[in-house]
Parts: C-alpha cells; structure tokens; sequence
C-alpha cells in the first residue's frame, strides 16, 4: 500500500510541475477555501484573471472542483489534513 502512496505522490509531483508559479498560488488557495474575490485580493489581480487562472489548471490538470484541489494539494503535502473535536 505505501508503495501505491508513493506512485500517487510522484504522479501528482509531476502534474504540479507542470503548473506555472501564479497557477500554484491559485491553486492552493482555492485549496484552502479562498473565494476568487479573496484569492485576487491576496494576489492583487482581478477576480476575472483568477478564474482564468483556475480554467488553466482545469486545462493542463483535469481539476474541475475545489475538492480535486484539495485533494492534490494534500498529496503534495501542500495542505495538512485537520480534525475539529466535537
């Protein structure tokens, strides 16, 4: 099984790697649940330019929902997996 996990791993670094810097930005903060409002006010562009950032990670990535960005951003290890207690 860690054997899978690491095949995983290395085929996401390679997809990651074909993401330009501003893309990975973007994508890791849609990731962690920034609107394209919040993520083009961090990265001072326009909202419309981080959709077309996000389109070009669809494109190159075959991610089309948030949760596929988390996803790959904890294989990465990009983002840390949390539990709230109840």
């Amino acid at each position: 099984m860690a054997a899978a996990r690491r095949v995983a791993r290395v085929a996401a670094l390679e997809r990651y790697g074909q993401l330009s810097e501003r893309e990975r930005d973007v994508l890791l903060l849609v990731a962690g649940g920034y609107s394209a409002a919040e993520i083009g006010e961090r990265l001072a562009i326009s909202p419309k330019t981080v959709e077309t950032y996000k389109q070009r990670i669809t494109e190159k990535l075959g991610l089309s929902h948030r949760s596929d960005y988390v996803q790959l951003c904890l294989r990465l290890g990009l983002l840390q997996a949390t539990q709230e207690d109840s």
